[in-house]
């Protein structure tokens, strides 16, 4: 009887261990991002970067920075958008919800410096295993030039994640 339940033992043991080394396999998340954005936080469309730090599997913080070369009454007005967002993400599809502070300089005023503060509500959708993904975000303007307004605004990203080594 004893030599029974060893050999039942060594049997659960070798259809348990290729599964034990395939959940301790897991892939790590990307946790980097670079996207276009058109409309949105940057003004007409920026370029940037964020990163993601994941509370849980699902659960998460973003924290990005951009760069747009915008033209406010056709002169030279680079913005950098700031943002900060909570994200919640299940399989292709997350939610994200957070804000953004964006300074930039008005030319027409010889260089003084602005800022907007906006809100954002977004999702994004993943494609091809999670590499790139397309989104769309509610962007409202609640602040600009120092007076607290408000403007609707949207925007449309195209991204890329990846992992650095």
């Amino acid at each position: 009887m004893k030599k029974r339940y060893q050999a039942t033992l060594k049997l659960l043991l070798l259809l348990m261990l290729p599964s034990l080394y395939t959940f301790g396999q897991t892939k790590p998340p990307n946790r980097n991002s670079v996207f276009l954005e058109l409309g949105g936080v940057g003004g007409h469309f920026s370029f940037n970067y964020d990163r993601t730090l994941f509370f849980s599997e699902r659960f998460g913080l973003l924290f990005g920075l951009g760069f747009s070369p915008s033209l406010i009454d056709f002169e030279f007005s680079p913005r950098l958008p700031i943002q900060l967002q909570l994200f919640y993400q299940r399989r292709r599809h997350v939610i994200q919800a957070g804000m953004a502070y964006t300074p930039y300089i008005k030319a027409a005023r010889r260089g003084y410096l602005e800022f907007a503060l906006l809100a954002q509500v977004g999702y994004n959708y993943a494609l091809a295993g999670g590499r790139y993904y397309v989104g769309i975000a509610f962007t409202p303007v609640l602040r600009d030039q120092g007076l607290a307004n408000f403007f609707p605004w949207g925007t449309i990203r195209f991204g890329y994640r990846f992992q650095r080594r």
